[in-house]
């Protein structure tokens, strides 16, 4: 327990002699990591549109449960047709857009779930009003193609995308934190460096530190 004790206490002076230089670093990567945040970094904004593969009622349950499971599904068929090459250079022609068919579909994450036969797609642009024109018009140009794609008929939008105009990256917030935690990491592991490899004693902490004994003292004249 007393070596533990020891120990922390060298570490805290290590920490007390070198807090300018751990203040600096950290203040340098805050300073970086703002520069980057809110001048370099282009702003991603998102928006979202819904497609459902509509269910056809029946005259029997167990008839409306076999269509629910088909649709459900339907519904991972449809998100990878959503971002097929045929929808989305129709998409690029209508829209008039400066993108490859590889681009837009990195742009796009079709997402669906096992007990729903909705399929949100999420679209991302330095533009939100652009972002919010490519989702509506691949949803539209996806359920004008369906019926021809898949041989189906009952697909319709369940809801159409609005401009979001608060991006989605970059979060300043985590970046100035994650800056800032940086900065004292690095900082910290400067100052342990810096005392490792300085062999110099300048004081008793440098003998506790070390773990030698002081044998004596020579007063000042």
């Amino acid at each position: 327990m007393p070596d533990k004790i020891l120990q922390f206490t060298a570490i805290i002076q290590i920490l007390k002699k070198n807090i300018f230089l751990i203040f600096l670093t950290t203040i340098i990567t805050t300073l970086i990591g703002c520069s980057y945040l809110f001048f370099l970094a282009t702003p991603q904004y998102s928006s979202q549109t819904q497609v459902i593969a509509k269910v056809e009622a029946g005259d029997n349950n167990a008839a409306l449960a076999g269509q629910v499971q088909a649709n459900s599904q339907m519904s991972t068929t449809i998100a990878q047709v959503m971002t097929s090459q045929s929808v989305l250079q129709e998409v690029i022609k209508n829209l008039g857009l400066n993108k490859t068919v590889s681009e837009l579909k990195a742009e796009m994450t079709p997402t669906t779930t096992s007990s729903s036969q909705v399929v949100t797609l999420t679209v991302k642009d330095t533009n939100p009003y652009i972002a919010a024109r490519i989702a509506n018009e691949t949803a539209t140009v996806f359920t004008k193609k369906a019926s021809k794609l898949l041989n189906v008929s009952n697909i319709g939008i369940l809801a159409v995308a609005y401009p979001n105009t608060t991006p989605m990256s970059p979060n300043k917030k985590k970046g100035i934190a994650i800056s800032v935690i940086a900065g004292l990491v690095i900082g910290f592991l400067i100052s342990f460096v810096k005392t490792l490899f300085n062999t110099k004693v300048t004081d008793e902490s440098d003998l506790e530190f070390l773990g030698i004994s002081q044998l004596g003292s020579i007063s000042k004249l």
